[in-house]
């Protein structure tokens, strides 16, 4: 897989997720992104747990969320995700959520991470960002 392709991940809807108007808890939107975003990103061989220990963290500066339609319990979905270098130190990833029976988008989402330097707290981009993003 290239960076540049578009990953996908594909979950149920739990019935924990529901609130009392039987759909999808907005908030929970925000878990089925996140999962797919560091699903993508250690398919591609990053693991941000590993960079955590050697001293960086991706740190979630921005979401747009457009709420299109509502997933219900036991609904089968689809996230898709593609990233994109937005400057040298901002990464964007363009996300979707399908509805897997009739792929209608339930949202659609762009994220903004940064990584720091955990001791500095300073922006920064560790050599396999540069690698994968091709980044100076």
């Amino acid at each position: 897989m290239n960076v540049n392709d578009v990953f996908i991940w594909e979950s149920e809807v739990r019935n924990n997720e529901i609130d009392f108007q039987g759909i999808v808890n907005n908030a929970n939107y925000f878990n089925y992104l996140a999962q797919a975003r560091c699903n993508h990103l250690k398919f591609l061989g990053i693991d941000i747990v590993a960079m955590h220990d050697s001293g960086f963290d991706m740190v979630l500066i921005r979401t747009e969320m457009d709420f299109k339609s509502s997933l219900k319990d036991g609904d089968g979905f689809i996230v898709t995700s593609k990233l994109e270098a937005m400057s040298r130190v901002r990464l964007a990833c363009v996300q979707q959520i399908f509805r897997k029976s009739d792929q209608k988008v339930m949202v659609e989402a762009k994220t903004i991470v940064v990584c720091i330097a955990k001791a500095t707290g300073k922006p920064i981009v560790p050599d396999e960002l540069k690698s994968i993003f091709s980044l100076k």
